[in-house]
């Protein structure tokens, strides 16, 4: 996937860059979802301030609720047959 160009070289990109990066970009060539997974080391308040960033960011573009009747697990297991 192609990134926009920005400033990164002149300053460190903050979460909150990477997330807009991720926003802007991940959908304009697929219509596949995107799975986003943070290792990180944070505190429990470090990582709520994490979570609001990325509703705050993605919006109603994050899988909130689960499908009616699906797992997130048999989807996957369809998806492999």
């Amino acid at each position: 996937m192609r990134m926009k160009k920005t400033n990164f070289a002149k300053k460190k990109p903050t979460f909150q860059d990477v997330l807009y990066q991720i926003r802007d970009t991940a959908f304009a060539r697929s219509d596949y979802p995107v799975i986003l997974s943070f290792e990180n080391h944070c505190s429990k308040s470090n990582q709520l301030k994490m979570a609001k960033m990325c509703m705050d960011v993605f919006g109603d573009m994050l899988l909130s609720k689960p499908f009616d009747d699906i797992t997130v697990f048999s989807i996957f297991c369809c998806s492999k047959i």
